[in-house]
């Protein structure tokens, strides 16, 4: 049995630093969720994050404290937050792909209107995060997502 969140929150880096910085989040990321045991994937779309990680429930929730605290970026809403037997994103210490128009119109439509966001958003935001997964090829150092 596992644990898996879902977030989404808005970015605070600078708009001319947010590739770089993000590029660096995820390179730290990967081999600490790997260390972990921690998978799952990240979304960035320029002014917003939504990520999802996975693995056990004590680890998941310590891991989830301390993303609460980075100072890039500020929690808007757990929109789902569930006990798993198996993991979506079981290849990926943390899944990217780039920053995205389409993800970011995702990320937007998870967040409309009052919190927590619908069933039906907050399942298409996890449906696009495990299909790019298929689509993106796993980088071997790290391992892919968080």
């Amino acid at each position: 049995m596992f644990l898996t969140i879902t977030y989404v929150s808005d970015s605070l880096i600078e708009p001319a630093s947010c590739a770089a910085a993000v590029e660096q989040i995820v390179a730290e990321a990967r081999p600490c969720n790997a260390t972990l045991g921690v998978t799952g994937a990240l979304l960035f779309a320029g002014n917003r994050f939504a990520q999802t990680i996975e693995g056990p429930e004590a680890v998941v929730d310590a891991l989830m404290a301390r993303i609460e605290r980075d100072p890039r970026h500020l929690v808007r809403a757990v929109v789902k937050r569930h006990r798993i037997d198996e993991r979506c994103f079981q290849a990926w210490s943390m899944a990217y792909s780039g920053d995205s128009v389409f993800v970011s119109q995702a990320v937007a439509r998870a967040l409309s209107g009052t919190l927590p966001s619908s069933s039906a958003d907050v399942r298409r935001l996890l449906q696009m995060m495990r299909a790019f997964t298929v689509q993106v090829p796993q980088r071997r150092a790290g391992r892919g997502a968080t």
